[in-house]
């Protein structure tokens, strides 16, 4: 019985060895091949002296060698770490100190930023290895030691993912290989099947997001072709999509609204059955747009980290606009009001509350803000139900940014901008944008006689900030608005978009 995700891939390799698993850069990847390629960088890693539990910091685009190190770590023993690699050297520091990874796997465009993090904080840089580079080879070689990590339990930690959820400050939530197997049965449960075993499904999305590293493992189990797009590109995803005979993607709000804009889209995604968007909310006219073009409903949801990826989905049917659909099969959700009661009123709103196996077991590493004993986590996300019991989102309470299906944690930005001289504070917030979804903008209150300019402010943070969290709008401003505990009050500003 499959215990791992890693064991997925191995009952498929079983079925159909010789059928194409992964294409990305114009390779071809067999399920035999792959599976055999997880085994060597699990063996690797054994033989490099990595034990049970330890950590392997993953900071890829999207690549076949991306998927082996995760497998592999997964089939190890290990626990796989995901990491954005757009992130600054800054920003690499602060995720690599709270995770202590044993080894780090990363692009060669990513390894400058790596070292400097790494040295930050004062850990070796012997444990980098890069893609392509000959370590990387010596790592996946096929005559290691056939040294083996034993039975896997199910309630071991198999992957540390990156959060804004909790606190503001991003922060690893720690998921059970239990977890992670959960979630991949809640979304085969749904109907229509999302993936069939002839699909061909082009994954936009990064795979250092749980919704991307969920959707992956549902085309392991039950076979699919898994077609990588590296970078975001709306025009090369189009023209995969007509070479590679694609028939289900999964991507970004960008992504589709450029879709829509297109006037041949409705003939080169003939053979589409299923989009899927991840990360952020579609706009409604683009929804619009792209079901005249194609007769399909955008397949819509809502999740997290601390979940293992979707908790709702709207599937293919008609719902209301800005609804993330119904709970997922296995998942158990209610809204819960200030006083800690549950709403029973339709479209009263209240905080989401939920229970799943597929939820996280607390913040690395000492299961900090874990579901009660119960099994309940409330999401600090605001939400209400209509009459057909589709969820809408109302407010997140912890006030995520969302850009191109990248999270923005605007505490982390804000800590960016107060750090410079003569800044006094900051307020950070997301603003809606026709592209990307949203935008952030920053509110920045200056100390006497300061004179920092916004064109200052743009320097530090970029030096400091992935482009994506860099404030598109700074404005100087005299004041902002505080709680009775003197924080600021970010919900309520108005920002002009």
């Amino acid at each position: 019985m499959a215990t791992t995700v890693a064991d997925l891939l191995a009952d498929t390799a079983d079925r159909d060895p010789d059928g194409v698993a992964i294409v990305h850069a114009g390779a071809r990847v067999s399920w035999s091949t792959l599976d055999a390629r997880v085994t060597a960088f699990a063996r690797g890693a054994l033989a490099r002296g990595l034990r049970r539990g330890d950590r392997i910091a993953l900071i890829t685009a999207n690549r076949t060698e991306l998927i082996v190190a995760h497998l592999g770590a997964l089939r190890a023993g290990l626990i796989s770490v995901p990491i954005n690699p757009v992130l600054t050297a800054h920003e690499l520091a602060q995720r690599t100190h709270d995770t202590s990874p044993e080894l780090v796997i990363c692009d060669a465009s990513s390894e400058v930023a790596v070292r400097e993090a790494l040295m930050t904080n004062q850990i070796g840089t012997g444990g980098v290895v890069t893609v392509g580079s000959a370590t990387w080879g010596d790592l996946v070689r096929p005559d290691h030691p056939a040294a083996e990590p034993g039975q896997i339990d199910s309630e071991a930690v198999g992957v540390l993912m990156f959060t804004g959820g909790i606190g503001g400050r991003p922060q690893a939530v720690m998921l059970t290989h239990r977890a992670l197997m959960a979630s991949v049965t809640q979304l085969a449960a749904l109907e229509p099947a999302p993936l069939e075993p002839i699909d061909v499904l082009l994954l936009s999305l990064p795979l250092v997001h749980s919704q991307a590293l969920g959707i992956l493992a549902l085309a392991f189990s039950v076979g699919a072709t898994v077609v990588l797009e590296r970078r975001f590109d709306p025009e090369e995803s189009f023209t995969i999509v007509e070479r590679e005979g694609v028939t289900a993607v999964a991507g970004s709000p960008a992504l589709f609204t450029d879709w829509s804009m297109r006037e041949h889209a409705g003939e080169v995604l003939g053979d589409v059955r299923l989009m899927a968007l991840g990360q952020a909310a579609m706009p409604p006219a683009v929804a619009a747009q792209l079901l005249a073009l194609t007769g399909l409903r955008v397949w819509e949801g809502y999740g997290m980290a601390e979940s293992s990826g979707l908790l709702t989905c709207t599937g293919d049917r008609l719902s209301a606009d800005a609804s993330v659909g119904h709970p997922l099969p296995g998942v158990e959700l209610r809204l819960v009001d200030v006083d800690g009661e549950d709403i029973d009123e339709e479209g009263d709103p209240g905080e989401i509350y939920v229970r799943s196996q597929a939820l996280f077991s607390g913040l690395w590493p000492d299961g900090a803000s874990a579901p009660d004993a119960q099994g309940w986590f409330a999401t600090r996300d605001v939400a209400y139900l209509d009459e057909a019991g589709d969820l809408h989102l109302v407010d997140r309470r912890h006030d995520l940014i969302v850009v191109n299906g990248f999270p923005v944690y605007p505490h982390e930005v804000e800590v960016v901008i107060d750090s410079l001289d003569g800044v006094s504070e900051s307020a950070v917030v997301g603003v809606e944008h026709p592209v990307t979804g949203q935008a952030v903008t920053a509110l920045v209150v200056l100390g006497l006689e300061s004179t920092v300019t916004p064109d200052e402010l743009r320097e530090h943070c970029a030096l400091r900030l992935a482009r994506h969290k860099c404030p598109t709008t700074i404005e100087i401003v005299d004041s902002l608005p505080h709680t009775e505990f003197g924080i600021v009050q970010r919900h309520g500003l108005h920002v002009a978009p």
